[in-house]
C-alpha cells in the first residue's frame, strides 16, 4: 500500500486531510506522518490524522529524514514553500503531489521539472478540475478531431468576491508579500483551473502558445488583479486561447471552456458537464456526475507512481500556465485601477461588495469576438504589449 505524509493541514490542507482519511479507510494509501509547525492539536485536521496513527513532525525536513517508509509526500503549505519543499522531497527519493499553483515563477517550474526528472519520481500538481470525467472526455474528442480545426479556446468565469476575502489573510490580492513573490490575482488563484484546463485543451489541439496579450485591472483596494483577459496566440496558425475573469461580477456564474472549430462547438463547465454542437445543429450532452476530484487526483498520483498511468497534470505541464500568468503582468505592464465611476460598491450583512457594472456583456462580446477590453473601446481599458513566449524562462517583478 502507498505510504504517505502530509505538510501542511491547515486551510485547504484540511480538504486534503479528509480525504486521505477516506481513501486511509478505503485501503488505497497509508498515511503515517505529517507536518505543520502552526497547527492546531484539538483541530480536525490534527484529529483525523491521529486516527489514522500519522505521527507529527517539526517540519518536512525532520519527517523526511526520519521516516524512509514514506513513499510520497503531499505540500499543501502556503505557496512560497512549495518550490523548496518539493525539491527536497523529490532529491530524498519521494513522489510529491503539490497543491495548485505550484510555484510563483516560470523558472521555479523548470527547477522542480529538473528536480523530478533525475529523481525519476512524480511530482503532479493539484489542478483538480483535469481530474473530471467530463474534462476527460473533452481531451479525447478534441485529439479525436471531434469540431475539426480548433479555431478558438474561450474561458469566461464570474465570480463575486467582497472586502471579507481579501481580508482573511495577509496574502490575499498581494502581488509581493515580505519581500516574496505572490501575484495572487484571478489568472493565479481563483480562476487557475479555468487557465490550465484552456491551456490542456489547447495542447489537445496541437497548439503551442508562443505569444500573449494581457490586460489586468483592479477595482477592489488590493494590488493584483480582480478583473482580466487574456489573448493567447499559438503557434503555426493554431487557435486563440482567449480568458476573461473577474471576482466583481454581482453573482457568482458557473465558469466555462469553449471550443469552436471548422466542424462544431465543445463546451465545458465546472459543474462537470459537457457539450458537443456538431456543424448540423446536432447535440450530444455528457455529465460527469457526481465525482471527488481531490480522489480523482490522489487516485491517479498513485497509479503514477506505480507505473500504470501518466499524471493528469504533471509539474513540467505547469510550465505553459505559469509562462501565461507571469507573461500576463509583464504584457499588462501594472495592474490598472478601474476609475471609482465605473465600479458600483454596497454593503452586504456587514461586508462591501464590488462590481463592475456591465461587465458581462462585455465580456460576452469580447468572447465572441477574441477581443480584449480594450480592442472593445471600453474608455477605463489599458491595452497590454505583445509578448512573446519564446525563450521566455526568468520571470522578475520589482526587482524580484
Amino acid at each position: 500500500m502507498f505510504t504517505i505524509a502530509i505538510a501542511g493541514i491547515e486551510g485547504f490542507g484540511l480538504a486534503h486531510v479528509r480525504r486521505i482519511a477516506e481513501l486511509a479507510r478505503a485501503g488505497k494509501l497509508r498515511c503515517v506522518a505529517f507536518a505543520d509547525p502552526g497547527a492546531n492539536p484539538t483541530g480536525e485536521s490534527y484529529t483525523l490524522l491521529e486516527s489514522l496513527g500519522a505521527v507529527r513532525y517539526p517540519d518536512d525536513a525532520t519527517l523526511l529524514a526520519e521516516r524512509p517508509d514514506v513513499e510520497g509526500i503531499v505540500l499543501a503549505t502556503p505557496l512560497a514553500l512549495h518550490k523548496p519543499m518539493a525539491i527536497r522531497a523529490l532529491r530524498t527519493g519521494r513522489h510529491v503531489l503539490v497543491e495548485k499553483p505550484p510555484s510563483v515563477a516560470v523558472q521555479d517550474i523548470d527547477e522542480m521539472a529538473e528536480a523530478a526528472a533525475a529523481a525519476g519520481k512524480i511530482c503532479a500538481v493539484n489542478f483538480q478540475n483535469t481530474s473530471g470525467r467530463a474534462f476527460r472526455r473533452a481531451l479525447e474528442l478534441l485529439r479525436g478531431g471531434a469540431i475539426g480545426r480548433v479555431r478558438r479556446i474561450v474561458g469566461v468565469g464570474m465570480w463575486k468576491r467582497t472586502d471579507r476575502y481579501y481580508s482573511r489573510n495577509d496574502w490575499a490580492g498581494k502581488l509581493t508579500l515580505n519581500g516574496q513573490l505572490v501575484l495572487d490575482g484571478t489568472l493565479m488563484n481563483p480562476f487557475a483551473h479555468l487557465l490550465q484546463n484552456a491551456l490542456l485543451l489547447g495542447e489537445a489541439a496541437e497548439a503551442e502558445p508562443a505569444e500573449l496579450q494581457a490586460e489586468l485591472y483592479r477595482a477592489h483596494d488590493i494590488e493584483g488583479d480582480d478583473t482580466s483577459c487574456l489573448r493567447l496566440r499559438t503557434s503555426d496558425g493554431g487557435p486563440d486561447i482567449c480568458l476573461y475573469t473577474t471576482l466583481c461580477h454581482a453573482g457568482n456564474a458557473v465558469p466555462f471552456l469553449e471550443a469552436t472549430g471548422d466542424e462544431g462547438v465543445l463546451r465545458w463547465d465546472y459543474a462537470n458537464r459537457l457539450e458537443l454542437r456538431a456543424a448540423d445543429g446536432a447535440t450530444t450532452s455528457y455529465d460527469g456526475g457526481e465525482e471527488v476530484l481531490l480522489d480523482n487526483m490522489y487516485l491517479n498520483w498513485i497509479d503514477s507512481a506505480a507505473g500504470r498511468a501518466t499524471p493528469y497534470c504533471a509539474i513540467d505541464g505547469c510550465r505553459p500556465f505559469l509562462s501565461a500568468v507571469n507573461g500576463a503582468l509583464l504584457s499588462s505592464g501594472a495592474v490598472h485601477p478601474i476609475p471609482e465611476q465605473a465600479i458600483e460598491r454596497r454593503d452586504e450583512d456587514g461586508d462591501r461588495a464590488t462590481s463592475v457594472p456591465g461587465l458581462p456583456e462585455l465580456f460576452r462580446t469580447a468572447a465572441e469576438r477574441g477581443a480584449l477590453l480594450s480592442e472593445l473601446g471600453v474608455p477605463w481599458a489599458v491595452p497590454g504589449r505583445p509578448f512573446s513566449l519564446d525563450g521566455f524562462r526568468e520571470f522578475r517583478w520589482g526587482g524580484r
